[in-house]
C-alpha cells in the first residue's frame, strides 16, 4: 500500500491525502462527519487517475454519512487479523474478481490469491483503473460483468 501510494507523490492532492489517511488510521476524528471529510480527502488514493468521475464520486461521497465508531472498531481489531482466505475454498458459486492494476489496496496480486483460492473463480484485471473500477471504467466494468452472468 505504501509503495502504491509513493508512486503517486507528485500528484497536487498526494500531502493533504496522505495527511488525511494518516489522521483516519490513527483515529484522530471527533465524529462521522469529521470522518466522512477525512475520507473524502484520501478518496483520490483509490483511483488510477483522479479526474472528472472521479472527483464527482468524491463529492457524492462527502454526502453520505461515514460511521466512525465502526471505522475505530476495525481499524483498531479487526484490521490486523481479518483474513477470509482460509474461507475461500467453501465458495461453491462461480465467482468473478474484478482487479484493477493502480488499486493501491487491492491490486492484482491480492485478486490473484482470493480467485486462487475459489475453485470456480476468474481474475479479470482492469489496466488504468484503481480500488473502484465502476466509477473510473463503468463501461468496461459493466460489460466484464455482463459477460460473466450471461456465461
Amino acid at each position: 500500500m505504501r509503495e502504491a501510494m509513493e508512486q503517486r507523490a507528485g500528484e497536487p492532492w498526494f500531502d493533504d491525502a496522505s495527511a488525511a489517511l494518516q489522521q483516519e488510521q490513527e483515529g484522530q476524528f471527533r465524529d462521522d462527519a469529521e470522518l466522512g471529510r477525512l475520507v473524502a480527502r484520501e478518496l483520490p488514493f483509490y483511483f488510477a487517475h483522479y479526474g472528472e468521475n472521479e472527483r464527482a464520486f468524491v463529492q457524492l461521497a462527502l454526502e453520505r454519512p461515514v460511521h466512525a465508531a465502526a471505522l475505530r472498531y476495525f481499524n483498531d481489531r479487526e484490521f490486523l487479523t481479518f483474513d477470509l482466505r482460509p474461507a475461500l475454498a467453501s465458495v461453491t458459486a462461480p465467482t468473478l474478481v474484478v482487479a484493477g492494476r493502480e488499486d493501491f489496496i487491492l491490486g492484482p496480486g491480492a485478486c490473484r490469491e482470493v480467485a486462487d483460492g475459489i475453485p470456480k473463480a476468474r481474475l479479470e484485471v482492469l489496466d488504468e483503473v484503481g480500488h473502484l473500477p465502476w466509477v473510473e471504467s463503468p463501461e468496461k466494468f459493466a460489460a466484464m460483468v455482463k459477460e460473466f452472468l450471461d456465461d
